[in-house]
């Protein structure tokens, strides 16, 4: 199997008669590797594949006030979001996990020191 720059192939399964099955997430396909020889064939599959790629968190409308920091987390419906934090934007700790039903929702952090940075991340 060759793989190409770029290719982001993040799940892998055979079947009964050695074939690969790989998911490109970077491609948004997948693609099936055959082995050489006698038994080369694939695995009659279904005709359509759907891979769902999650939509990245994005953070928005900061605010602060009386030491809590408030933003905007737009994502996925009943996704779980880690939200880390960082003061030098090098070292992150997760200060927060969220669940919600909701695909744009508010979070609330108390701070400390001069700056703190957020991001957020999709969860287990």
């Amino acid at each position: 199997m060759t793989f190409e720059p770029g290719d982001d192939h993040y799940d892998v399964a055979w079947d009964n008669v050695g074939n690969l099955y790989a998911a490109d997430g970077f491609a948004g396909r997948w693609r099936a590797y055959s082995p050489p020889g006698t038994n080369q064939s694939t695995t009659v599959a279904i005709p359509t594949v759907q891979i769902t790629v999650p939509t990245p968190p994005v953070l928005s409308k900061p605010s602060y006030s009386g030491g809590q920091f408030q933003f905007t987390l737009t994502g996925e419906t009943n996704a779980t979001y880690v939200i880390l934090s960082s003061i030098d934007l090098a070292n992150w700790l997760p200060v927060a996990t969220n669940t919600s039903a909701l695909a744009v929702r508010q979070i609330t952090n108390s701070v400390s020191g001069n700056r703190t940075f957020f991001r957020a991340r999709l969860g287990p």
